[in-house]
């Protein structure tokens, strides 16, 4: 019961400076850094610090025990007032790891940004998706898998209204007689795919487990698949 409180009151993916959906993989990553950096060994005067960083690792660097923090800190405190200051504590928590998602993506800066979308260029090759290979390179500029995909998606926007405003003059003129209806109605279901797209893929990275692995395969199949059909034919 104490130990589960005490889950619930300390967000050990803040100690350790990393998200919800980290990988083990940058968890560890981020455990060793800031323990060299805290170790009272080397520099005195950490020990609590030190302390709190080793107790987060203890309980998120356990995939058992990450997988019971994660379901208490879902399900809110025990006793009295769980449900209603469990549900406020989620709210600050989903708001602040946004936040944060903000200024991790704000971090990559304008080259960064001009690279990332200077990237999308692969997409003209068969079997590479635009938005896989920006997430893909978010990733190799250090950002987390849900942060690619959201600077994938965010990126696409632009483009896709300056293209819109750019053909809207065909669609009020003569050469989109007889086909606004369709237009306006396509469009409507294009945006909620993007939507319902986006969501899936956030939700789907939200787990540590779940990889890219099965986008890969299907570009590469795809791609394969593409390129034998354009040659024999």
């Amino acid at each position: 019961m104490a130990a589960q409180r005490e889950w619930f009151e300390k967000d050990y993916y803040k100690v350790l400076g990393v998200v919800p959906t980290a990988s083990e993989k940058e968890i560890t990553r981020a455990y060793r850094k800031l323990a060299k950096e805290n170790h009272p060994d080397t520099n005195p005067g950490t020990e609590e610090r030190f302390k709190e960083i080793s107790a987060a690792y203890d309980v998120i660097g356990d995939a058992e025990k990450r997988k019971e923090y994660d379901e208490v800190r879902a399900r809110g405190p025990v006793g009295g007032g769980r449900h209603s200051s469990g549900q406020r504590a989620l709210r600050q928590e989903q708001a602040s790891m946004a936040l944060e998602s903000d200024r991790r993506i704000v971090g990559v800066g304008f080259l960064g940004g001009f690279l990332l979308g200077a990237s999308q260029i692969l997409a003209l090759l068969p079997g590479v998706s635009r938005d896989g290979i920006v997430m893909v390179s978010g990733m190799f500029r250090g950002l987390s898998r849900q942060d690619a995909a959201r600077f994938s998606f965010l990126l696409s926007a632009p483009v896709i209204f300056a293209a819109g405003v750019f053909k809207l003059h065909d669609l009020t003129g003569p050469l989109g007689d007889g086909i606004k209806g369709q237009v306006l109605f396509g469009s409507v279901l294009s945006g909620i795919g993007a939507y319902l797209a986006l969501r899936f893929l956030v939700r789907y990275l939200s787990s540590a487990s779940r990889t890219l692995t099965p986008f890969a395969i299907y570009c590469l199949a795809a791609g394969l698949g593409s390129a034998i059909y354009l040659t024999v034919k």
